[in-house]
């Protein structure tokens, strides 16, 4: 979300995939591997660049916040991290051990 708002508000899914294409570029098998074999896949997607930088995406957000933002959005689950490390970003360095580690059940 930037400033309460959605980064993506498609109205449907075709728009939001596009709204996310846009934005991210489209994704291809050297992004994810596997995605030809989703079910809702289709070859003939729009085909947009991917940016060198998610910071136009949220023009306020500092570098710290885009490197993990690009580390959530993957396309590829494999390679997305999870909420559990992404609380060890750098990104929330300021934050407590107490509060980082909020729900870790090691």
């Amino acid at each position: 979300m930037a400033n309460g708002r959605p980064l993506f508000a498609g109205t449907s899914e075709t728009d939001q995939l596009d709204r996310i294409f846009r934005s991210l570029g489209t994704p291809d098998e050297t992004v994810y591997a596997q995605i030809a074999e989703l079910p809702e896949y289709k070859s003939d997607f729009a085909v947009y660049p991917r940016p060198d930088s998610l910071a136009s995406l949220v023009p306020t957000m500092d570098e710290l916040g885009c490197n993990l933002m690009q580390k959530m959005i993957h396309f590829d689950p494999a390679k997305r991290v999870t909420a559990q490390d992404a609380m060890q970003d750098q990104y929330f360095d300021d934050l407590s051990d107490a509060i980082k580690n909020l729900g870790d059940h090691k």
